[in-house]
């Protein structure tokens, strides 16, 4: 590694055909599935999970899972193992694109926030349950759907039924 000249240009010819290209395209997408996947369920552990699909996509993925444009560019660069040759580039480029406009369609469908029924969308705007309980915002002068901020929001209990030990006055 350090024998190697700062300067290279690949001479790595095994890097191209229809496996390699179906591999990147397979790596793209399963790392933006990844990605979304992990926005949707835990954001905190994204970056753990990126790390661990390139790991493993690098051991399963016949192109080494370059996955990312400037990955592509700088294995141009690099006349080793996993090196790419530079005119076999713009065909991993349009792989990865074409993993981009699927990786857009199925798991932005897939990890999108569920819809709410037209009740559920309603309690949200006016700040009361379905079965006409209050909600209790644990804040103090916190509106509730444009209601009067002097009235009383209950904790679990319904409206005229509010006592001072369950209730927050506005």
């Amino acid at each position: 590694m350090f024998d190697l000249a700062n300067l290279q240009s690949s001479t790595t010819m095994h890097r191209t055909g229809t496996g390699q290209w179906f591999s990147e395209t397979l790596a793209t997408f399963g790392l933006l599935f990844v990605i979304f996947g992990g926005l949707r369920a835990r954001p905190e552990a994204v970056p753990a999970l990126v790390g661990l699909c390139i790991t493993g996509a690098y051991w399963f993925t016949s192109s080494t899972s370059l996955a990312n444009p400037a990955v592509t560019s700088a294995r141009g660069f690099s006349n080793t193992f996993a090196g790419i040759y530079p005119g076999h580039i713009p065909v991993f480029f349009a792989m990865q694109l074409i993993a981009v406009g699927i990786g857009h369609m199925v798991p932005s469908k897939l990890f999108a926030a569920p819809s709410l029924p037209a009740e559920s969308r309603q309690a949200r705007q006016t700040g009361y349950r379905g079965s006409g309980l209050a909600l209790h915002t644990g804040r103090k002068n916190a509106t509730m759907g444009g209601q009067d901020p002097k009235k009383t929001v209950c904790q679990g209990v319904p409206p005229n039924a509010c006592t001072s030990s369950s209730c927050q006055l506005d």
